[in-house]
C-alpha cells in the first residue's frame, strides 16, 4: 500500500498544471481560485504590470491597455512552468476588444502559450448564460463607464439583455478588494426584479463568490461570480465535474 508521501508525490506528477494571469493589483483571485479547485490540478500565477489609478474614462483605458501590454511576458513565464491551460483572471481585455475580436485574444494568448487551450471570462458568461438557459441580465462591476459600455456591447451582440446594470466605478485596482460580502450582497440584491433572468457580478478583485451565493439562495435565480464562472468553465471544457457546494447553482447543478 502507497504511503501518504507516495501519494501526494503521485498526485502531483498526474495533476493538471493550470496557469493563471491576474493583474498585478489583484488580491482576490489567489483567495478565490484555490476554493474551487480541485486536488489534481495545481495553479500557478504570473502578474501582468500595470497601474493602479483607474479613476476615470481615460485612466481605466489606459490601465487596460498597460495590461494587455504586460500580457506576452506574464504568459511567457507561465511557459516556463509547463502549464497545460491558460486562465485570464482578468475580464476587461476581452470585454474591451469585443465578442467579434474575441477569438483572435484566445488564439494569440493560445499560440504565445505554446498552444495550450485558454480560458477567459466573457467566454465563460456566455457558457454560463447558456448552460442555465438565461437571456435577460442584471450586470454589476468595479469598472467606469467605458467599461460598463464595453461590457453592454459585448453581451449584446451576443444575444442577451442588459436589463440592469450597476458600475461602482472605482478609483484603483485595489479598492474592489475592501468591499464587504455585506456591501457586495447588496449590490447584488438591489439588482433583482421580475425582468431580471440572473445577475452577474463582474470585477476580478471584488470577493464576490460566496456573497453571491447568499444571494441566489434568498432571490432563487442564479447569481454568478465572474471568478466562479471563469473557473467552472476552465474545469467544465477539460472534462472535470467537480461539484463545488456554497459558489452557486451553476457549479452545483451544471
Amino acid at each position: 500500500m502507497a504511503t501518504t508521501d507516495e501519494k501526494e508525490e503521485d498526485m502531483s506528477l498526474s495533476a493538471r498544471r493550470w496557469g493563471v494571469l491576474i493583474g498585478s493589483p489583484n488580491t482576490t483571485v489567489e483567495i478565490e481560485y484555490p476554493r474551487l479547485c480541485p486536488q489534481d490540478v495545481t495553479l500557478h500565477y504570473s502578474r501582468m504590470y500595470t497601474g493602479s489609478d483607474i479613476g476615470s474614462n481615460d485612466r481605466f483605458e489606459g490601465v487596460v491597455v498597460q495590461t494587455m501590454d504586460s500580457m506576452p511576458a506574464a504568459i511567457d513565464s507561465l511557459v516556463t512552468a509547463e502549464v497545460d491551460r491558460v486562465i485570464l483572471g482578468f475580464g476587461m481585455p476581452g470585454f474591451y476588444v469585443g465578442l467579434d475580436r474575441e477569438p483572435e485574444l484566445i488564439e494569440s494568448m493560445s499560440t504565445r502559450a505554446g498552444g495550450v487551450p485558454v480560458t477567459i471570462p466573457p467566454e465563460s458568461c456566455r457558457r454560463a448564460f447558456e448552460a442555465l438557459g438565461v437571456k435577460r441580465i442584471a450586470v454589476m462591476g468595479s469598472y467606469q463607464p467605458l467599461g460598463a459600455q464595453r461590457v453592454r456591447d459585448y453581451f449584446e451582440a451576443a444575444g442577451y439583455d442588459v436589463v440592469k446594470e450597476a458600475f461602482q466605478g472605482h478609483g484603483s485596482g485595489t479598492a474592489a478588494s475592501y468591499m464587504s460580502s455585506k456591501e457586495l450582497a447588496r449590490a447584488m440584491f438591489d439588482l433583482d426584479g421580475p425582468d431580471v433572468d440572473a445577475i452577474l457580478q463582474l470585477g476580478v478583485n471584488m470577493p464576490a463568490v460566496e456573497p453571491a451565493h447568499a444571494v441566489e439562495q434568498v432571490i432563487a435565480k442564479p447569481v454568478l461570480a465572474v471568478n466562479a464562472v471563469t473557473f467552472w468553465n476552465a474545469l467544465r471544457v477539460s472534462g472535470i465535474d467537480t461539484r463545488v457546494p456554497g459558489a452557486g447553482t451553476l457549479f452545483w447543478d451544471h
